[in-house]
């Protein structure tokens, strides 16, 4: 038997070689939507088929593979598309930000997610039902039964630990301190915190540095985690946080600590999954602020579907990110003006009625979580099952 993560096909590749009977099994660290970005279509029948429409643009081109993959599965327009389980919107709104860095195997991993998706036998899903569009669950539930394969979801694949002060302050002291301290003075559900993971920054951080400029001025208290290396944080936006004695950039977060602690109010997240996950487990509502990837359906799941994040708009860069938004009838400005414009107006919802009821819907969710992994949940039992098919 092998397990192998979502980009993980040429592992396949060589096990195939080596034994047409061993027993693959994909690891789905994302959401079940995410597949709808790197894989869709899903068929009996459309095994290959996003590769065959790749080699017949390299033969009408003579462009590489890599080439040719990024033109034909990369390519923003204006078409109207229809995501599974999502509203309608056009195709490049999947494509809201002018990314910093870009990879030119990122097309050709399309091909390899696709295939390996095909071919594998069984794939174990760490997402949860409860947060997916049914039509997603469904559609891929039956993609997978058409040949006798199945989904084990056993999410959610989260960290169970309670959270302590000692805990805290051996993870990251500096934020413990701080986040107490905004407690004691603002209360439970004050703070705001901010992350965009590892890897994701804008391509105008003076956005990042306008939101962080909202905050100050309305007196709401944060933490930032400054983690991806592209972030250049400039002095004289540091030093205007740490004067304010209500804000922290950190270069490391216990994030998921900090999404538990009952400081904590609001997530400005990029939509990532793993934050997703953190974010409903721990019951704090988003503000989504997408990049790149599933972020941008993730995001409209969340907002559209769900009930319990905002998204921020006038935060888009780039050419496709500029264009019309199909379900406002609007194009985002992308001017700092704006940004400051809606942050304030997400911000007032955010901390007023509207915001409570999205808290309330995330509070739902997260007993639905917390009972996932329960004596008799559904992801427990998901678990047994696939360790029972697999002889454990």
């Amino acid at each position: 038997m092998l397990v192998v993560g979502l980009f993980g096909y040429r592992f396949l590749e060589i096990a195939r070689q080596r034994s047409r009977s061993m027993k693959i099994l994909v690891v789905l660290a994302a959401s079940m939507l995410s597949l709808e970005v790197l894989v869709e279509p899903f068929g009996a029948d459309t095994h290959r088929q996003l590769e065959r429409k790749v080699r017949q643009h390299m033969g009408k081109t003579g462009k590489s593979l890599l080439e040719a993959a990024e033109e034909v599965l990369l390519r923003p327009s204006d078409a109207i598309v229809q995501p599974l389980g999502l509203p309608a919107m056009h195709s490049h709104e999947i494509y809201p930000q002018k990314l910093v860095t870009q990879h030119p195997m990122v097309g050709y991993l399309h091909l390899t997610v696709a295939n390996l998706t095909h071919e594998c036998e069984d794939m174990i899903v760490c997402s949860m039902t409860c947060i997916e569009p049914p039509k997603v669950v469904q559609t891929l539930t039956d993609f997978f039964a058409l040949t006798s394969r199945k989904m084990h979801i056993v999410g959610p694949v989260v960290r169970l630990w309670k959270t302590t002060e000692q805990t805290m302050a051996e993870q990251s002291p500096g934020v413990a301190s701080f986040i107490d301290g905004l407690l004691q003075m603002h209360g439970r559900q004050s703070m705001v915190y901010i992350s965009f993971g590892t890897v994701f920054w804008s391509s105008q951080p003076e956005m990042v540095w306008t939101l962080l400029d909202v905050l100050l001025e309305k007196s709401i208290p944060f933490i930032m985690a400054q983690a991806s290396p592209l972030c250049q944080l400039p002095e004289h936006v540091a030093q205007k946080v740490r004067t304010s004695r209500i804000g922290l950039i950190t270069p490391w977060a216990p994030q998921q600590l900090i999404l538990e602690h009952p400081a904590t109010g609001w997530f400005v997240t990029h939509g990532g999954f793993n934050s997703i996950l953190e974010s409903v487990h721990a019951g704090v509502p988003m503000i989504c602020w997408p990049f790149a990837a599933d972020q941008p359906l993730n995001t409209v799941q969340l907002t559209e579907n769900l009930d319990i994040a905002y998204e921020l708009l006038e935060v888009r860069t780039g050419e496709p990110g500029l264009k019309p938004i199909y379900r406002t009838g609007k194009a985002p400005k992308g001017t700092l003006a704006a940004v400051r414009e809606e942050t304030r107006a997400v911000l007032d919802r955010a901390f007023g009625e509207d915001g409570a009821r999205k808290r309330g819907n995330i509070l739902k969710l997260r007993e639905v979580s917390l009972g996932m992994w329960a004596e008799r949940g559904a992801g427990r039992l998901a678990a047994e099952e696939m360790l029972s098919s697999i002889g454990l």
